[in-house]
């Protein structure tokens, strides 16, 4: 096949997806959101948009490979190689730069900004050009940015905030190791979770070779604010996954009660309750998570809705419920 009929069927691909992806969001009666605008979407709350999900991965997909095949090699390795994206959204996350933009629609001079957050103006606006380029935050005119779809996701207060500090955090930033850890004659060659980058990373600061989960049954040392920003991530990767779509999926009107094993902070038990009333519901998870999850909910539910600490891979005592649900749960067990 030659290049010239591969572009025109990745051309067709694009198109295909990019119209069908038009109507998804117009099919809810509002208009598809223009990238400017700080307002949300009715399709953006939607727990089962696989649909869109779908059509968006494809959509990628065939702009990646149409973009790989027609550039040369050297501008894609080189763009690769130097994306700084990711950190500059840590960067945002942390200084909270959304919300130092919020009811500021004509946006605010980068020297205002760095002042607010104590930063270099002129490092500020390199990072906010990079986000920018990308279409996370607009610069309205010379060195004066504003929030925009994007960026207003990234307010502090908002579980995608800390979904990005958690994976810039855990996984980009140990990932600058990755060469040494591979060529490691310990860590290396393990297939174990205790041997894994996560741990490779930490080697050096007296930590012990435990998973995550582990060092939080265990380790009083973790921070408290360390394991509130996972759990509060954690929602938003539900988000992102399409997690709720099992709400639409299951005939939960015929189940009268649910085990959710490693139910988190209960995203997914709360909209369980909420949209069907004759459901009782058990949350079992760790017990600082349950114990987090009980301070959160202040008693939501309380006539059909209990918590229960332990370990599934230890013992589930919860006997006899209908249906025992697990999630995105399982790549963290050994």
């Amino acid at each position: 096949m030659s290049v010239r009929v591969q572009v025109e069927a990745l051309l067709s691909i694009i198109k295909e997806a990019t119209y069908n992806a038009l109507e998804q969001y117009e099919t809810t009666g509002v208009l598809t959101p223009v990238l400017d605008s700080t307002e949300g979407h009715p399709l953006d709350q939607v727990d089962d948009n696989i649909a869109l999900k779908k059509i968006i991965s494809k959509l990628e997909g065939a702009c990646e490979q149409l973009c790989t095949t027609l550039a040369p090699p050297s501008h894609t390795i080189m763009n690769r190689a130097q994306d700084y994206g990711w950190a500059c959204l840590q960067v945002a996350v942390q200084l909270k730069l959304a919300d130092e933009l919020t009811d500021k629609p004509n946006g605010l001079h980068v020297d205002e900004l760095a002042a607010k957050v104590n930063v270099n103006p002129m490092k500020l606006a390199s990072i906010l050009r990079v986000l920018a380029a990308r279409h996370c935050f607009r610069e309205v005119s010379p060195d004066v940015f504003a929030n925009n779809r994007l960026s207003v996701n990234i307010i502090s207060d908002t579980s995608l905030a800390a979904l990005v500090d958690l994976i810039a955090d855990d996984g980009q930033t140990p990932a600058t190791l990755l060469p040494q850890y591979l060529v490691d004659p310990d860590y290396g060659q393990s297939l174990s979770m205790t041997k894994a980058l996560y741990q490779y990373r930490r080697k050096d600061q007296g930590i012990p070779d435990k998973t995550f989960y582990e060092r939080v049954k265990t380790d009083a040392s973790i921070p408290d604010p360390i394991i509130k920003v996972m759990m509060k991530a954690m929602r938003s990767m539900n988000t992102v996954m399409g997690s709720q779509a099992a709400l639409s999926a299951y005939p939960w009107n015929n189940v009268k009660s649910v085990c959710d094993v490693g139910s988190g902070l209960g995203a997914f038990s709360r909209s369980l309750l909420e949209r069907f009333p004759d459901v009782r519901v058990v949350q079992f998870d760790l017990a600082p998570t349950i114990a987090m999850a009980e301070q959160q909910w202040n008693g939501a539910f309380a006539d059909r809705n209990e918590f229960v600490s332990g370990d599934f891979l230890v013992d589930l005592p919860i006997k006899n419920c209908d249906v025992y649900y697990l999630r995105t749960i399982l790549h963290n067990c050994k």
